[in-house]
């Protein structure tokens, strides 16, 4: 549920012209190629960020209704547009990372209500029938003389415009933005639950029987207890060694219901504001609001295509599931034959282990993390051309992200940043986050850059290659 629910900000408006000139003290505004001054980043920093972003957006906004020029130009509507856009998606962009990676609880917390009010505020551009009718003019004015990604650019912002509202009546519109805000706040603190979610597991060595004593080290207490904090990399470690079932039955549970039961009444609110959402707008479900510009286009041909998955595929999985089963049942005879969720895991292992020799853990030695990133570095430069430098010193929000630099020849091309294990707070998938989209400003161009946040596991010193 990262960012925001439209695609005026997430993927739609990519930025087709420049980015405007606008000068800044605030390092969350600048547009240039200089690193990004994350370290002096704090909640006032946030606020302040988007509320000049806001306030900004409001003099573009001024400037398209007032009535530009046709064409694709300076001085046109269309740039004008452009620029909104940008700044927009921007900082909303970095307001989606800092909401998910930064320790402090403040800055955090200025991120997700700076996301409220981005989300609000373009849900009402949306909603904004006078902007709509400009750009519905604009188009008019000057499809004929577009180039084909500009005029595929207007006619997806059109119909985005009245797939979301612009075909109900005022008093219906307000009525959706008010909808529109509730679902933003709720997916907003559904995210935040899991992040904030504290739950652990206090175990013995007998429930943990399986696990590598180098694994269980960094759960073990001063006092004895081993307490297992519920994160992605300790799941896959428990669900992939432990021998006792219930053990891993146990984490299954708890790793699945992370925020629960908070995010029970949140998920179940989300589904009923979406529904509302979909009513209002004519559609007999959220789903088929949500796909009515995708390919599928419809739920039935999403269901269509399920089920032809679950038809071709059967065959494959039974075979699988049996070569599991027998197994389960060769070592553990007083158990049910049944391969449950928690199963998986463990006895894939053990069929790699011994049916294809293939033992996972001796594997793992070859890709300790430095080495497989640098393979991974030679990869791309092979297939791609592009060079990857990593550079030291560089402002970052956590003291363990390292900063990379690419490169296709002499010609710098992006930046990006790695933040590979989980602390207290931070996201708890794996997915790249944008920062900055790629543009062009005075002239020059502006390049992109993003963060892969992951939560890989720390081994610990004594187990590393």
């Amino acid at each position: 549920m990262r960012y925001f629910r439209y695609a005026f900000l997430l993927s739609v408006l990519i930025p087709l012209t420049r980015v405007s000139a606008q000068q800044t003290a605030n390092p969350l505004l600048i547009h240039s190629n200089a690193p990004i001054a994350f370290d002096k980043v704090n909640a006032e920093t946030v606020t302040s960020a988007v509320d000049q972003a806001i306030r900004s957006g409001n003099v573009q906004l001024e400037k398209i209704i007032g009535g530009l020029k046709a064409g694709s130009g300076p001085g046109s509507t269309l740039e004008a547009y452009d620029a909104l856009s940008y700044e927009l998606n921007d900082i909303g962009m970095k307001m989606g990372l800092i909401s998910q990676t930064y320790t402090s609880d403040s800055v955090r917390n200025a991120a997700n209500e700076g996301l409220q009010k981005l989300s609000e505020y373009t849900t009402s551009l949306i909603l904004n029938e006078k902007l709509y009718k400009a750009l519905k003019k604009y188009a008019d004015a000057s499809m004929s003389s577009l180039k084909p990604n500009q005029k595929k650019y207007v006619e997806d912002q059109l119909r985005l415009f009245e797939n979301n509202g612009m075909k109900l009546d005022s008093q219906a519109r307000q009525e959706l933005q008010v909808i529109s805000d509730k679902i933003t706040a709720t997916g907003l603190g559904f995210d935040k639950n899991l992040a904030t979610s504290r739950d652990s597991l206090v175990l013995t060595d007998a429930e943990l029987k399986g696990v590598p004593e180098n694994e269980k080290q960094p759960w073990k207490k001063p006092d004895g207890r081993i307490v297992i904090y519920i994160n992605t990399p300790n799941y896959v470690t428990v669900m992939k060694y432990s021998d006792e079932e219930a053990t891993r039955r146990t984490m299954y549970m708890h790793y699945n219901n992370r925020a629960y039961p908070k995010n029970l009444k949140v998920l179940d609110s989300l589904l009923y504001q979406r529904q509302q959402y979909a009513s209002k707008l004519g559609y007999p479900s959220y789903a088929s609001y949500a796909l009515v510009d995708k390919m599928a286009g419809k739920p039935e041909a999403v269901w269509n295509f399920e089920n032809r998955l679950v038809k071709g595929l059967t065959p494959a999985v039974t075979s699988d599931l049996n070569s599991l089963r027998e197994i389960k049942h060769r070592l553990h005879p007083e158990l049910a034959d049944t391969i449950y969720a928690w199963d998986v895991a463990y006895y894939k292992k053990i069929l790699l282990d011994t049916k294809y020799q293939l033992n996972t853990d001796e594997v793992k030695e070859y890709f300790e993390m430095n080495q497989t990133i640098n393979g991974m570095f030679e990869v791309y430069h092979r297939l791609l051309g592009i060079t990857v430098k990593e550079t030291h010193g560089l402002p970052v929000w956590y003291s363990k992200v390292r900063t990379f630099e690419m490169w296709v020849g002499s010609k710098k091309i992006g930046n990006f940043y790695f933040d590979l294990y989980p602390r207290k707070d931070k996201y708890t998938h794996f997915a790249c986050f944008g920062i900055s989209a790629a543009n062009i400003g005075n002239g020059k161009d502006i390049l992109p850059v993003a963060a892969l946040i992951c939560n890989f596991p720390r081994l610990p010193p004594a187990s590393r290659p």
